[in-house]
């Protein structure tokens, strides 16, 4: 695992599922696709260090998350890293041009 104290720091919508869910969830569903990629929702299940297994892929098929909103979940987070990582570029671009002058 890449590394185990990494936490999500932007704010996230809420997941409305049949679980309770929060940024470390969140964090840990990162991890689990850095690790194992998008998709391997049963390997990120069966990884005792994300702390998910009773979380995701219920054996209901109408309780949720299942693979289809950890998808949809996983897509949102990344977007927000993506445009919080943009935010940051911009801001040290901004920074290195006031210095310059």
């Amino acid at each position: 695992m890449f590394s185990l104290r990494y936490q999500l720091e932007c704010r996230a919508k809420v997941a409305h599922w049949d679980v309770e869910w929060g940024v470390d969830d969140d964090s840990n569903l990162l991890k689990g696709i850095y690790e194992y990629g998008m998709g391997s929702w049963e390997a990120i299940k069966m990884d005792p260090e994300l702390n998910l297994h009773d979380k995701i892929l219920w054996t209901d098929p109408q309780k949720k998350p299942q693979g289809k909103q950890l998808q949809t979940r996983c897509e949102y987070l990344v977007k927000l890293l993506k445009k919080q990582r943009d935010k940051e570029e911009l801001i040290a671009e901004v920074r290195k041009i006031g210095h310059s002058k």
